[in-house]
C-alpha cells in the first residue's frame, strides 16, 4: 500500500468515525434532555424561583448550542446531497468526480472536528451544570 493510499484510508476512517461519534452523542444528549425535562416537570412547582431560572437558563443554552450544531449539520448534509447529485449527473466523468468529491467531504469532516468539540463542550457542560443546580435543590429540599 502506497503512502498516499494509506493517508486516504486514514482520512476515510477518521471521517467515518467522526460521523458515528456525532450520531452517538446526539442519541445520548436527546436521552439526557428527555430525562432532565421529565424530572423538571415533576418537581418544578417545588423549585425556588432562582433555582428554576438558573436551571432553565443553563438548559436553554445547552439546547441552543445543540440545535445550532444540528442546523449546521443539516446544511452540511444538504450540501452533500447537492454535491452528490452533480457527481452522478455526469456519467462520463463519474469515477474521477466521485473520487474528488469523496476527498473533499473527508477533508471537510476533518476540519469540522474542532468546531464540533466546541459545540459539544458548551452543550454538555451547561446541561451538566443545570443538572447539578436541580440536584442541589433536591438536597436542600430534604432538609
Amino acid at each position: 500500500m502506497t503512502e498516499q493510499n494509506l493517508l486516504e484510508a486514514q482520512k476515510e476512517l477518521l471521517s467515518t468515525t467522526f460521523g458515528q461519534a456525532q450520531a452517538y452523542t446526539n442519541v445520548v444528549l436527546a436521552a439526557g434532555y428527555a430525562g432532565y425535562f421529565g424530572v423538571w416537570s415533576f418537581v418544578r412547582t417545588d423549585l425556588g424561583r432562582g433555582t428554576m431560572f438558573a436551571s432553565a437558563l443553563l438548559i436553554t443554552i445547552s439546547l441552543g448550542a445543540f440545535v445550532l450544531w444540528e442546523v449546521i449539520g443539516m446544511y452540511m448534509r444538504n450540501q452533500v446531497l447537492i454535491g452528490l447529485a452533480s457527481v452522478v449527473a455526469n456519467e462520463a466523468e463519474f469515477a474521477a468526480r466521485l473520487a474528488d468529491y469523496k476527498e473533499k467531504r473527508q477533508d471537510q469532516n476533518i476540519r469540522l472536528i474542532p468546531v464540533w468539540k466546541i459545540f459539544l463542550v458548551v452543550t454538555v457542560s451547561t446541561a451538566v451544570v443545570a443538572y447539578f443546580v436541580m440536584l442541589t435543590a433536591f438536597v436542600h429540599g430534604f432538609g
